[in-house]
């Protein structure tokens, strides 16, 4: 049947396996026959949807679809051998999984092949639901190994399965994406201090006494500041030189003596007479 848009259009009357019935759209060319709309349950004359007197209404069918891109310490790592990375020193993946489908996804996983733990925002590995177009980043770690790597990541999920036309729900149609990432682990070398050679304490030569004295050794003394002694105070005295008589001092004393009374005595007898007069 051709419909306004000038394609040829047909039903599925009876469905596949699981009960989806579609719109079929014919390629006049090749023959080949792709979904066009669907899946649609239950039972019916679909044709109408089909062309329906000149009608263009077409519902698109549901594509379920998924995508994982995984990085290792923020590089999109697909092609070896990736970001060099120190032996022993943590890894960072990322796996940022999106749905390009039209339809909602449902219990979507997300796996590692080499064993690393990822963790989605839910705590555990699972998205328990993933919309239209949404985004959702997980993660997990490990230590560098030495040498290349690469893992692999993986998502899977299914859209929520219809219902059969006996009411039983259809088995889920599970998809999925697949992404590596690479590496190349290097190995840390470590620079040893340099070495420094043990020194083996010598006996010193053995050297006979010498006789010869040692050689003076001038030492400078301190200057010693001598006092000054003032000159002699000259006393001038009177003496009166007396002959030598022979005499000893003291006789000369006495006889000094006995003069100096009897003058004494002549000066007060004269003042005496002086008066009386």
């Amino acid at each position: 049947d051709f419909a306004a848009d000038g394609q040829i259009y047909t039903e599925e009357d009876h469905g596949d396996k699981r009960g989806f019935r579609y719109i079929l759209q014919i390629d006049p060319a090749t023959g080949l026959v792709v979904p066009a709309a669907g899946p649609l349950p239950g039972v019916g004359d679909l044709e109408g949807l089909a062309c329906n007197s000149g009608s263009n209404v077409v519902v698109e069918p549901g594509r379920p679809l998924i995508d994982l891109q995984k990085y290792v310490n923020a590089e999109d790592a697909d092609v070896a051998p990736g970001p060099e990375i120190n032996e022993a020193t943590p890894v960072e993946f990322l796996y940022r999984v999106t749905n390009t489908g039209n339809v909602d996804l449902f219990n979507v996983k997300v796996t590692d092949d080499k064993g690393v733990v990822v963790t989605c925002p839910s705590g555990t590995p699972d998205i328990p639901v993933l919309l239209i177009g949404q985004i959702v980043d997980c993660g997990g770690s490990g230590l560098a190994v030495l040498g290349p790597y690469v893992n692999i990541g993986t998502a899977t999920g299914h859209p929520r399965p219809p219902t059969n036309p006996d009411g039983n729900p259809a088995a889920p149609v599970f998809i999925s994406s697949s992404d590596p990432a690479h590496y190349f682990g290097k190995e840390i070398v470590v620079v040893a201090p340099p070495t420094v050679p043990t020194t083996v304490p010598t006996t010193p030569p053995t050297t006979e006494p010498s006789t010869t004295p040692p050689p003076t050794v001038a030492t400078t003394q301190p200057a010693t500041t001598v006092p000054t002694t003032p000159p002699p105070t000259t006393r001038i005295t009177s003496s009166v030189e007396l002959p030598e008589t022979g005499g000893s001092p003291t006789m000369l004393w006495m006889l000094g003596t006995i003069v100096l009374i009897v003058g004494l005595t002549i000066r007060r007898t004269a003042r005496r007479v002086h008066v009386r007069c």
